[in-house]
């Protein structure tokens, strides 16, 4: 309890200096900015400590294919309709058997709650990365999100923080130990780091912390520590 405490002051000036600034004080962004929610317990990639440091490691840049052109004005409404009403398939069956037609269920998963692996939004839990007014959703299945083939496309980036970390992070997701000279030869020529792999695992606590997560923070044993390099 006491560490945590020192986490989580500590971490409140790491993140008004480097987060605040899009995600909002205490994590509450304002509305029409459209940057994620970060007090919330709604996470598109995970909320566990492990992958929230990815998060914030190597940013995150998700992507959904725009279908202007690939649906007729009438399947667009019906579309629309369908995701506006939590992907209700019995109220909405036209717009169900679109969203099996068109793919959709590729990314958002065939009951429509999405998948953490690439960030595909769950389209049933009434949470909104955008907004959940009708023209927001036309919008975004019109152009899709980081579709640069679409000059309306939503831009979502998360910026990267720290080139290394992230390179640590995804090896051990892939069950992978990389040496000193494989981590240097895996790193760009000229890696990120804004912040350092301490400041990086503080802040995840933090935002584990403030979202309500029902997860426990876990304890973390020497071998598991990732220090600062």
């Amino acid at each position: 309890p006491i560490l945590v405490d020192y986490i989580m002051q500590s971490s409140h000036v790491i993140y008004g200096e480097n987060c605040a600034a899009c995600h909002g004080v205490g994590g509450q962004p304002l509305l029409e900015q459209y940057y994620p929610i970060l007090a919330d317990d709604n996470w598109l990639y995970g909320s566990d400590i492990q992958a929230i440091m990815l998060s914030i490691a190597n940013g995150r840049q998700g992507y959904m294919p725009g279908h202007e052109g690939k649906v007729s004005a009438t399947e667009l409404e019906q579309l629309v309709a369908f995701v506006a009403h939590g992907a209700d398939s019995a109220a909405y069956p036209e717009g169900a058997a679109l969203f099996v037609e068109k793919q959709c269920i590729r990314c958002h998963g065939d009951t429509a709650q999405g998948d953490e692996e690439i960030g595909a939004a769950n389209l049933t839990d009434n949470i909104w990365r955008f907004s959940s007014a009708e023209q927001a959703i036309r919008r975004t299945i019109l152009y899709g999100v980081n579709d640069d083939s679409h000059a309306q496309t939503r831009q979502a980036v998360m910026p990267k923080w720290n080139d290394a970390l992230a390179i640590e992070l995804i090896a051990k997701l892939e069950g992978e130990t990389l040496s000193e000279e494989a981590l240097a030869a895996a790193l760009p020529e000229q890696p990120i780091n804004r912040l350092s792999p301490v400041m990086i695992k503080k802040l995840a606590i933090y935002l584990h912390k403030i979202s309500g997560t029902s997860e426990p923070t876990p304890s973390l044993s020497a071998e598991q520590t990732i220090t600062e390099r």
